[in-house]
Order: structure tokens, then sequence, then C-alpha cells
């Protein structure tokens, strides 16, 4: 990639918090071999019966396919070739130039997937509280429409008290947003201040990466050489009393639904 393609794309970053680059990854060769690493790790760990602390789930969605949305730390499954592949991307080179330092973290690595065609909404919210401390990037392996974000200048993105309230909230009564159209192989990236929402009806598989200025964690220069923290990923959990919790996030999502669809215009 060009310097002036990475002028372009750090020149919309920082004007609107988020930038699409189309064709990130161009090579189809490349392409299915992320693709292919993808497939690999969500067919290991879904098709398993055992829930473990790597995954993010709707633990009581009624579809067993349907369950799981995340699988955390997938990087310790990507083997050299492919750690490799995402070195010769500029995706690291990006991040730095964003937060203008060599020193940047890696604070997630994570599968987005959904293998049903059904709604999948959470809740709105904001991954950091400043501009400029996280970078959120998504590299798409599947065509993927609804991603939904506040543009840089939208006035809540700097209401404190309303993301506060949100965050642990459905909160679908918010206007103005920007809808993500992404492609195979587009890089979605946005500031973590912007306040936005995951939300699909289709099936999806992107690989989701946080970068961050944190100095408590250790520094990446590479993603061929990093030593990722792999412990305890696979650890069984159980969801003991989450069940009601569930139903109720369930129900005020439901009621807020109805009241946007009839109330709000």
């Amino acid at each position: 990639m060009c310097e002036a393609k990475h002028e372009s794309i750090l020149s919309s970053l920082n004007r609107d918090g988020y930038v699409l680059v189309k064709k990130f990854i161009n090579s189809k060769t490349d392409l299915h071999c992320l693709i292919d690493a993808a497939n690999r790790i969500v067919n290991s760990v879904c098709e398993n019966e055992q829930i473990t602390k790597r995954m993010r789930v709707n633990g009581h969605h009624k579809r067993k396919r349907a369950r799981t949305w995340g699988i955390d730390d997938f990087l310790c499954d990507f083997r050299i070739d492919e750690l490799r592949l995402l070195d010769s991307s500029d995706l690291l080179l990006l991040a730095k130039r964003y937060f203008s330092r060599q020193d940047i973290s890696l604070g997630l690595n994570r599968i987005h997937l959904q293998r049903l065609e059904y709604l999948h909404k959470l809740f709105w919210h904001h991954d950091a509280d400043r501009f400029n401390t996280n970078l959120v990037a998504n590299i798409y392996l599947a065509p993927e429409i609804g991603f939904r974000l506040m543009r840089k200048n939208h006035p809540i993105n700097n209401e404190t008290n309303l993301v506060s309230v949100s965050r642990g909230e459905y909160f679908s009564l918010l206007r103005g947003y920007q809808t993500i159209e992404a492609d195979q192989g587009d890089l979605l990236l946005f500031d973590g201040r912007l306040f936005h929402q995951p939300y699909n009806r289709k099936k999806r598989l992107h690989l989701h990466f946080v970068f961050t200025r944190n100095s408590n964690l250790p520094a990446i220069d590479r993603f061929s050489n990093y030593k990722f923290s792999c412990e305890d990923r696979n650890t069984p959990v159980t969801h003991g009393g989450s069940f009601v919790l569930t139903k109720i996030r369930q129900f005020v999502k439901v009621v807020l639904d109805v009241v946007e669809r009839n109330f709000i215009h």
C-alpha cells in the first residue's frame, strides 16, 4: 500500500473517527488463507459441546449453531504462515501511525462469527473513554451489512452520562448513525471512543482486533513473533444464574424495540 493511500486512510480516520478500506486484503490467495484459518478455528471450538472461557455466547439460544458469536484469542491458533500473512498487511503500520508511536499493544483479538441467518444485535457501547486511546479493526472474511456507529462529530460521543447509562442496555432509540456495508477483504478501522452497535441479520465472519496505547500490556512489533497469552482460554465455564439475567435482557430488548417501532418517528 502506497504512502498516499496511508495518508488518505489516516485523514479519514482522524476526521470521521472511522474508515472503511476497500479490498484491504486484495490477494484472493491471502484472503482464502485467512478464511480457511478462521473456519478451522471456528469448527474446532464450536463443535465442542463444552463452553469455554474464550467463547462469547448467547448461552440459551434455542439453536445450538447460533449460540456462539465470538471466539477470543484466535491468534493463539494461527499457524506461522498465517501470522506472517498478517505481518505482510499494513494493519500494524496503520495502527502505529494513528497513535503516532511504535510501542502499541494488542488488547483483544477475536473472531466474530454467525453461522446461521438471524438477528444478532448487541447493546450500543464504546470501547474507550477518550479518543486516540483504542483503535478497533475488523478484517471482513465474508460480506457483512449492518454494523452501526456514530461519526466522530456526533454529539453522543461526548455525552458521558448517556454513554454510561446506555452501555449495559439494548438502547435502540439512537438516530444519525452510519451503517457499514463491507465486502470480503475489506478493513474497518474506528476509534474505540465512537458509540457503536454490532448489528447483523446474515451469516458473518471477520477478524476483530483492538489496539491500544496501554503501557501495561506488552508492545507488539509483529504478529509472528508476539508472545500471546493463551493460558486458561479453554477452561470450561458454567453459566449458573445467568439464565434469569439473559431473560431480563431479552425482555428489555423487546420492549425497547416495540417502543422504537411504534412511538419514535
